[in-house]
């Protein structure tokens, strides 16, 4: 499937508009702070329903307007196949409306991933933090062990799975030496590796930490402490890429990361993911710009949309990309 139709309003600085998108994408042209990444992101909060910046959902909103909404028809490749995401926040009440075919899913998680979108973020801390009974926090500790160990579980393994792809594809970009990636959970496992073991591992590190949770007013043991740890290979050993690594080589490993994940959604949703790339090429030097040009050339990648700020930085698709002006926050094709 593809984006075939946006409709903005009041998100950012984006003028209210609608646009018809190509099934191969399009390449958005313009200088700063014209709205290039403002696109992207509105597109992504249909994938997440939040911003990948971080931004608060009230911030999102244009300045001295009520309510943003974004809405985004996904066409299938014969051209039958449809289906309508919707997103809305209204400053007031401070109420988010998210609508899958028209319709309220029960659960907003029930709406995630409709996009298959890819881009290059308690109630247990509340009783903390409120000073509650260590009773009360406790009755919190069952769902969180259920849930934070399937989900260390399904980490654990797609961790597994992904790890030699990640490695290929770094060496792919960087030239020389391969990157490594590794999960490194906030909790200690002691070897287990499925859910029981896990959970079970979770509740004891869990009691263990009663005291300093209490102080803190925060639970400082599970899922949320995970760590995706991302290395490369160095005379001397492996380096952290976060800690140690150059500029380059950070932004080699969130590339492979990126096609890693795209690799995931193929797999998983049986569909080419849309990807979005903004002004990716800044900050690599020629030799990976060529590697990753080669690299994303040969993937099997569906729409493709990208932001530069001038004409001559599209190297994507240079043929087949129509190229599309921004300016002020409008889309000009």
């Amino acid at each position: 499937m593809h984006l075939s139709h946006l409709q903005l309003r009041h998100f950012r600085n984006l003028a209210a508009q609608q646009l018809d998108l190509p099934a191969e994408g399009a390449a958005i042209v313009g200088e700063n702070a014209q709205g290039k990444t403002n696109l992207l992101e509105a597109i992504y909060y249909l994938e997440t329903f939040r911003s990948f910046r971080g931004t608060r959902d009230d911030r999102l909103v244009a300045f001295g307007k009520e309510v943003f909404r974004v809405v985004g028809a996904l066409e299938g490749a014969d051209g039958i196949d449809s289906v309508e995401v919707a997103a809305a926040f209204q400053l007031r009440g401070k109420r988010k409306k998210v609508t899958v075919d028209g319709q309220e899913p029960h659960r907003l998680g029930d709406g995630l991933g409709r996009l298959a979108a890819v881009i290059f973020s308690p109630q247990r801390n509340a009783a903390l933090r409120n000073g509650q009974g260590s009773e009360h926090v406790r009755s919190w500790d069952r769902g969180l062990v259920i849930y934070g160990a399937q989900v260390m579980e399904d980490r654990l393994t797609w961790v597994d799975r992904w790890r030699d792809s990640f490695s290929a594809y770094f060496r792919r970009v960087s030239g020389s030496r391969p990157g490594q990636m590794s999960y490194q959970p906030g909790v200690r496992l002691e070897g287990a590796r499925d859910a029981e073991g896990i959970g079970e591992a979770f509740m004891e590190a869990l009691s263990d930490a009663r005291g300093r949770e209490v102080k803190l007013g925060n639970t400082v043991v599970g899922p949320q402490r995970d760590e995706l740890l991302l290395t490369v290979e160095e005379e001397g050993g492996e380096r952290d890429l976060r800690e140690y690594g150059s500029g380059g080589q950070r932004r080699t490993g969130a590339l492979a990361l990126r096609l890693v994940e795209a690799a995931t959604i193929r797999v998983a949703r049986k569909q080419e993911p849309i990807v979005l790339m903004d002004d990716v090429f800044a900050e690599l030097d020629p030799g990976r710009s060529e590697r990753i040009l080669s690299l994303m050339e040969e993937e099997e990648t569906g729409q493709v949309l990208l932001t530069v700020p001038k004409e001559s930085d599209i190297r994507l698709r240079r043929e087949s990309l129509p190229r599309w002006k921004i300016r002020s926050g409008v889309v000009e094709r």
